[in-house]
């Protein structure tokens, strides 16, 4: 599954154009955090393109950035885990 992360990433970032500005390689902490509670592959990808769209929308300005080569990293978003739904009934106290 870490292969795979790494060529979707690898994808998006030329979709988007901001090859240029991503480090080439996604970091341990990266790869960890984006495939917690990951299962499927669709969900992978949307959440590599939104830390991808998370760096970029967190940078103040677009010129500096375009003087540096490879300097953006991923800003994963916290995954959050919706709460169990107890099926059935529940017993009456």
């Amino acid at each position: 599954m870490r292969k795979l992360a790494q060529q979707l990433y690898h994808q998006q970032l030329h979709r988007l154009k901001a090859a240029e500005y991503f480090e080439d390689e996604l970091q341990e902490q990266e790869l960890a955090l984006l495939l917690r509670d990951c299962n499927n592959i669709r969900s992978l990808k949307q959440r590599i393109n939104q830390a991808i769209e998370n760096a970029l929308f967190e940078t103040p300005d677009l010129a500096t950035l375009r003087a540096q080569v490879k300097c953006l990293r991923i800003k994963p978003s916290p995954i959050i885990t919706p709460p169990q739904r107890n099926i059935g009934f529940l017993p009456n106290n």
